[in-house]
């Protein structure tokens, strides 16, 4: 076991916040390897403008975050035992940074925080693929309404709502979400959907992901 000072994350910032960081987070590694550094050689890290993957332990767990800023809130270091060989590299252009939800029944759901092109190029299927009913409907609407005035309308609301979705994709995913009573708990820096569900599996096991099958418990011959 290595035992080394680390920068541990106080008040998180707006930008930490942004990022579901909480208090007592320890950063460990920066792109995968291991950071000892102080407050300004993790700003220096951060000094040619790039997303830096930042991994952090949480309660015996280890997160990794995307990161433009080294500004996440205060710092101090301390002690802290890690176990060798605890890390691999990563190389963060292959990554985006996930956004989790939770309900209160222990259902959980994911969205992509990137921009997505789809939501520009074809904002229907977009809104099918993050199962968006409202605002699906609310397009299925104006399209209907746009149509009487002809094909030029409706490309119109096509090409306003692919723009609107592309730039707050983001922010109409959450609000949909937490009309459900999913509210947003954690992210987490992966490279597709299927690795963020492994992650989840991970860090939150009792976590069931909305669009998993329902498991029916077949009754037992010695039952009957």
């Amino acid at each position: 076991m290595s035992d080394q000072k680390f920068l541990v994350l106080d008040t998180p910032t707006q930008a930490g916040i942004a990022l579901r960081l909480r208090a007592g987070d320890v950063l460990v590694a920066l792109n995968g390897v291991e950071f000892h550094g102080d407050v300004p050689e993790l700003q220096q890290r951060f000094a040619l403008g790039r997303r830096l993957a930042l991994t952090f332990l949480r309660a015996g767990q280890y997160i990794t975050v995307l990161s433009q800023t080294a500004e996440l809130g205060k710092w101090h270091q301390k002690s802290q035992e890690l176990a060798p060989g605890a890390f691999k590299r990563i190389d963060p252009d292959y990554l985006s940074n996930w956004e989790v939800f939770q309900s209160p029944d222990r259902l959980y759901d994911v969205q992509r925080l990137d921009r997505s092109l789809l939501a520009l190029s074809a904002p229907v299927l977009w809104l099918l693929q993050m199962r968006m009913w409202r605002p699906l409907a609310a397009w299925v609407a104006m399209s209907l309404f746009a149509s009487i005035a002809g094909l030029w309308a409706v490309a119109a609301v096509q090409l306003f709502m692919g723009l609107l979705f592309w730039r707050s994709g983001p922010d109409f995913v959450r609000a949909e979400r937490r009309l459900r009573g999913l509210e947003p708990i954690l992210i987490l820096a992966a490279r597709s959907e299927s690795t963020v569900h492994a992650d989840v599996a991970r860090l939150h096991p009792d976590l069931i992901w909305v669009c998993a099958p329902i498991k029916t418990t077949q009754p037992s011959t010695a039952d009957a």
